[in-house]
This record gives C-alpha cells, structure tokens and sequence, in this order.
C-alpha cells in the first residue's frame, strides 16, 4: 500500500494546467481566486467585462474584489463602475420599458427612498400602501368628490409634483390628485 505523506503544486502554473489540460476555466479562475495565483488574467478580466456587459454589476463587483493578483483592483475598474446610472435611474427605465413586474411590496421598498416613484409603480401594480389612498377610499369618505377622474392618492409626506394638484376639503386632509 502506498500512502502519499506530502504534496506540492506549482503554483505558477496550476491555473494554466487547469484551465488548458483539464479544459476547467471555472476552477482555474477559483483556484486562482482562493489562492491568489497568477496564470488566470486574462481569464478573470474577461469574465469581468463579460458579467458588466450583461449588467451583472454585483458578480461583477465580487469578481473585482476577490481578482487574484489585484489585476481588477484598479482606479480603471472603479471608473468603470462610477459610469454606471445608479439604481434609481435604472428604476425610472425599467418601470417605463415595462420590465418592472410592480407590486404593493415593491413600491413600498421604493417609498423608502422616492416618494413619486413609488405612486407610479403603486399605480401600475393598482396597489394601496401604507400612506397611499386609492381613489375609491377616497370616494366613500368625501362622496361629493366622485365626479373626479383620473387617480386620487393621499401621500404622506408626498410633496406634488408639477403633475399633480393639490386640494383640502373640509372633511379630509391634503390630498394631491394625479391625472
């Protein structure tokens, strides 16, 4: 019976076996990433362009961080990820190109951070929220206001925007009315 007691690697060329011989980029760019061993560049700044590419901005962060060698650690990279359109903006695109599937749950977690974007995906999903009244509430309570058309929404802490009136009755609060 023959016991291996010890084993040593090359470590300057492991990740360029692995990813030639045994024809495994993946491990090759893992075992590059866990040990820190040069041989997988060019493999790691191409998935990271690839995943950017793709929009994949958080594997492409993780990629960056953990990139063996530091190749990815780069003022470059940062820039590259600085000329990204923040969150909000990429929102505001995808609710109006319709790829946004809007739900209460949703516009409440926009709340958080924009008012008026939240009543737009509120009102797509045809959702109430906390803080937000829907037109027909809004009927039962003030019934001398039915005639109104177009969507009635009672924001808290909403301040209108140019699409949007306000009014007080005597009877309710300020509410802002968005055709």
């Amino acid at each position: 019976m023959i016991m291996v007691l010890l084993a040593t690697v090359n470590e300057q060329t492991i990740v360029n076996f692995v990813s030639g011989q045994l024809n495994n980029l993946e491990l090759a760019v893992s075992l590059a990433k866990r040990g820190n061993l040069p041989g997988a560049e060019k493999l790691v700044v191409e998935r990271f362009h690839e995943l950017f590419a793709q929009t994949k901005y958080k594997e492409a962060a993780e990629l960056a961080s953990q990139s063996p060698q530091g190749i990815l650690r780069t003022p470059d990279t940062v820039a590259k990820f600085q000329s990204v359109p923040n969150k909000k903006n990429l929102l505001e695109n995808w609710l109006a190109e319709d790829k946004l599937e809007c739900s209460e749950e949703l516009g409440d977690l926009v709340k958080t951070v924009d008012n008026d974007l939240a009543l737009k995906i509120y009102i797509k999903a045809r959702a109430n929220s906390n803080g937000f009244t829907s037109k027909q509430e809004h009927e039962q309570r003030s019934p001398n206001h039915s005639a109104m058309q177009g969507f009635t929404y009672q924001a808290v802490n909403h301040k209108p925007t140019s699409a949007c009136s306000t009014h007080k009755s005597p009877k309710t609060k300020s509410r802002g009315i968005c055709q």
